[in-house]
């Protein structure tokens, strides 16, 4: 073995061609231990900065994942309860309908107020769209007469929303169970 001293250039040189252009790392990192250079250990640092460690990575991912779950939760439970909603007071109105039809006054004018409650009408004004006012009328004034074509549409309704409420069930387990299989895909090793 040789003893003398080499230029920091020609040690430079060594490394790169001992390592190749493409270790820049380790280029980096030798011209830093054997010739004490800073400029290499400044560029290190940039690139620990500039590029999150595994675990890091691996922290970010599962904090966006928990987000996108409780986001998904949400979404979920919105979309359920407004079809839970809609479901109960189409349910609701239609039992004061039958109500109605059970009772005697059903051959003469009657107190809406008696058998539906605001919620009622507004539900049975929805299901009509434009004619919800008319309808409401006729009620009062004919009820005999108008009494089973708004619980036939009421029960058309309640068989919607039952299907929309199934239909959205399978959705949602669906996307969890796909959710679940990508998330043990993912963790095994």
């Amino acid at each position: 073995m040789i003893k003398g001293k080499i230029s920091n250039k020609d040690a430079y040189k060594a490394i790169a061609k001992l390592f190749g252009n493409e270790n820049q790392d380790l280029v980096d990192g030798f011209k830093l231990l054997l010739l004490g250079d800073n400029t290499g250990r400044k560029r290190i640092k940039k690139k620990k900065l500039a590029s999150p460690s595994n675990g890091a990575h691996e922290i970010k991912a599962r904090k966006k994942r928990a987000l996108n779950d409780l986001k998904h939760g949400n979404r979920m439970e919105d979309e359920t309860y407004e079809l839970d909603v809609q479901l109960s007071c189409v349910r609701r109105t239609a039992e004061s309908v039958k109500a109605l039809r059970d009772s005697k006054e059903q051959h003469q004018k009657i107190d809406i107020g008696n058998y539906f409650s605001a919620l009622s009408l507004s539900c049975i004004r929805k299901e009509y769209k434009e004619l919800g006012c008319f309808v409401i009328e006729q009620l009062r004034q004919y009820p005999k007469h108008v009494v089973p074509r708004i619980l036939e549409q009421l029960e058309i309704k309640e068989e919607e929303l039952v299907e929309d409420r199934e239909k959205l069930d399978e959705y949602w387990r669906g996307f969890h169970k796909k959710r679940q299989n990508s998330v043990t895909n993912c963790c095994v090793i």
